[in-house]
């Protein structure tokens, strides 16, 4: 008896999250060798892939080739040694156990038996066992064709992700797979080894066949998305779900769109109505610069919002589940906590551990401040979360006049004219407090002198610091780069988190055409800074931004500046 496909509630979250760092990792590898293809064309024989082309077409057969030769063949160990290489730099243990079943991908053909907002049940045409794939396009009208896709295995059992591949054929596509069967049986070999050393016979069977079905994007609706792509960059905005949401209905819908820059003004009027991107141009405004009448604004948007709330079901497609993170030269919540807790444990005598981990854990336990030191540090707390300047400047004040020797107090006063002095007593002052302020006062002390670009100095401050976080070190990297110290900075560079930051920083030391890609794909606001040579702004005292958002955009091209400057 067949399985019943799975409901959309078996499937884990973290299933969806796995899936996007596959995505990635198979970007960011394709890009390694997209200049390799002729080596591809030699291994598969010119004259074939040229068969190939006229009886497919060009895209399609490239595809074959590629996926056939990094990922099935085993003729290079390229996939397999950018697998290990990722896992080894993966820190959580589920993740890299999962990680180290890609670099065997799992060639899969048959049925397509149900097609969902979540997944593409396939019935193996051979095994009949049937699996679930996370992110491979099909449509409802698909259900009943035959597919082949390279496979990648998921977390729980029958859940899989597509590796690459991903042809639809019709249904008269089973006598290809009889006569795979056929060879296969001849060979008398194991699954997996007929596929990695008759694949090129499996693709001679293949163009004999009249069985492709068109699956691919006209090049007209390729246009579109690259224009919204183009358009968010400009805006200094990031939207994946608007952009996700639009390429889910140029690939579903009829679209006519004669005036591109009018969907995609159109584009933009929908995802500000409906809060994807803030409302940062008015319908007239959107009109001007996309050369269109409000009409044509208006006509785009209003179909695109028939859409959204009469046919779109991809919901889960719009959930924006990015990690925010904070960077900044201002005291954190998370300090905060950490001076209360140490604070309470001074108070009620706590010295062993266990007691102070579960203070630490209980809910709804604040410290109290009873002096005027405490007193000060509570307001300069206060002054570092709030997000009007004003406020903030009170909140300083307040804490300063309680204790005029508070380093936070003066640290966040320093920041005003006519107060430059308040940092070097910080400084001094900071020698005989604890280690966070300490940390505190020399890292503000760092910024400071790399904005004025005195990076002598920022390197001498930096060293003063006892710890650092991940968001520290980065203005370090670029200290150090700024100084053309450039093994230390190489060497720094290798021991932090593989993201955007990183990754521009990597392209700056070595500009190759596969490092600028890779640096794009994961943050463009950065190449449009460097295009325009903007002045970069200062460090900022507090930002919280995503990974390839505009605010990340802005702290990395501040940070690679100087660096930019001297080598370019």
């Amino acid at each position: 008896m067949k399985k019943q496909p799975i409901t959309q509630k078996n499937i884990a979250p973290v299933e969806y999250h796995f899936m996007t760092i596959k995505q990635k990792f198979v970007q960011q590898f394709l890009t390694k060798y997209e200049n390799d293809f002729d080596q591809v064309k030699r291994w598969l024989s010119p004259m074939f892939f040229q068969e190939m082309e006229k009886k497919l077409d060009e895209h399609t057969a490239r595809r074959l080739a590629e996926d056939s030769y990094f990922f099935l063949s085993g003729v290079v160990p390229y996939w397999p040694h950018f697998i290990m290489e990722r896992m080894k730099k993966e820190p959580q243990s589920k993740l890299k156990k999962l990680i180290h079943t890609w670099h065997q991908p799992i060639f899969f053909f048959g049925e397509i038996i149900d097609v969902t907002d979540r997944y593409v049940a396939i019935e193996h045409a051979w095994t009949k066992e049937i699996v679930y794939v996370l992110d491979f396009s099909a449509m409802p009208h698909h259900i009943g064709e035959n597919t082949l896709l390279l496979l990648v295995k998921g977390l729980e059992e029958n859940i899989y992700y597509s590796l690459s591949m991903g042809i639809i054929l019709t249904k008269a596509s089973d006598s290809l797979f009889e006569a795979w069967n056929k060879l296969y049986k001849v060979t008398a070999l194991p699954y997996k080894d007929f596929f990695q050393q008759h694949i090129d016979d499996c693709w001679r069977l293949l163009i004999s066949e009249t069985s492709l079905s068109s699956n691919t994007m006209r090049t007209d609706k390729k246009q579109l998305l690259v224009m919204l792509d183009a358009a968010l960059i400009e805006l200094d905005i990031k939207s994946e779900p608007l952009f996700l949401f639009t390429h889910r209905y140029v690939t579903t819908k009829h679209i006519k769109a004669r005036k591109k820059g009018g969907f995609i003004a159109g584009v933009l009027q929908f995802g500000m109505k409906f809060n994807f991107i803030p409302p940062i141009l008015t319908v007239t405004q959107l009109a001007t610069i996309c050369d269109v009448s409000k009409t044509t604004v208006y006509s785009y948007a209003a179909q695109l919002e028939n859409y959204y709330k009469e046919e779109f079901s991809e919901w889960h497609l719009l959930e924006d589940e990015q990690t925010l993170y904070c960077s900044g030269t201002d005291a954190t919540i998370i300090d905060r906590e950490k001076w209360q807790l140490a604070r309470l444990c001074d108070e009620r005598s706590i010295e062993d551990e266990v007691t102070r981990k579960r203070l630490q854990k209980a809910k709804n336990i604040e410290f109290i401040p009873k002096n005027a030191h405490d007193l000060a540090q509570h307001f300069a707390y206060l002054a570092y979360e709030q997000t009007h300047d004003q406020q903030r400047f009170d909140f300083a004040q307040t804490s300063f006049s309680y204790d005029k020797n508070c380093v936070d107090a003066l640290l966040l006063l320093s920041d005003y004219k006519g107060n430059e002095t308040y940092l070097q007593r910080a400084l001094e002052l900071s020698e005989k407090s604890s280690d966070m302020e300490r940390n505190r006062a020399y890292f503000k002390a760092a910024a400071v002198s790399f904005d004025m670009r005195n990076f002598e100095k920022s390197f001498d401050y930096l060293n003063q610091m006892t710890t650092w976080t991940v968001e520290q070190q980065y203005l370090r990297l670029a200290v150090l780069s700024a100084l053309g110290e450039d093994r230390a900075s190489k060497r720094l560079l290798a021991t932090l988190p593989d993201n955007a930051l990183t990754r521009w920083f990597t392209w700056a030391y070595h500009p190759i055409a596969e490092n600028y890609n890779i640096a794009v794909m994961m943050n463009a606001f950065v190449d449009k800074y460097r295009q325009r040579d903007i002045d970069p702004l200062a460090y900022p005292r507090h930002c919280f931004y995503t990974e390839g958002c505009p605010v990340q955009g802005r702290l990395i091209y501040l940070l690679l500046y100087p660096m930019l400057q001297r080598n370019y």
